[in-house]
């Protein structure tokens, strides 16, 4: 879902996760652990009040194979050095989906 000025911001990132989203060139995307956010020094508050999201089923393997695949792509196209990176994976997994499709196919 998108909303328009809408951001997505990241709270509490260890070291380690802050290094990953980086090298990912996520930090373009997202604003991670913000100095100035509404959720500043409620950060429990506001976990305590999160609930699930409604169960929509379990998807199949194609759906997950499709979800890993389209999060790869993006991954590749947030930042030139992701592309080489992932080149491989995105190539098995388009080759995964296709296989799966064909089967549902028959």
């Amino acid at each position: 879902m998108s909303a328009p000025g809408g951001k997505v911001q990241i709270a509490d990132v260890n070291e380690r996760n802050r290094r990953s989203l980086e090298d990912l060139g996520l930090d373009f995307l997202l604003e991670i652990d913000p100095p100035v956010a509404l959720w500043r020094g409620r950060v429990d508050e506001v976990r305590t009040g999160l609930r699930p999201l409604r169960d929509h089923g379990t998807p199949g393997q194609l759906e997950r194979a499709k979800h890993v695949l389209e999060a790869h792509q993006v991954l590749s196209a947030a930042n030139p050095e992701n592309a080489q990176k992932f080149a491989g994976v995105v190539n098995l997994l388009e080759s995964e989906v296709a296989e799966k499709e064909d089967a549902e196919k028959r």
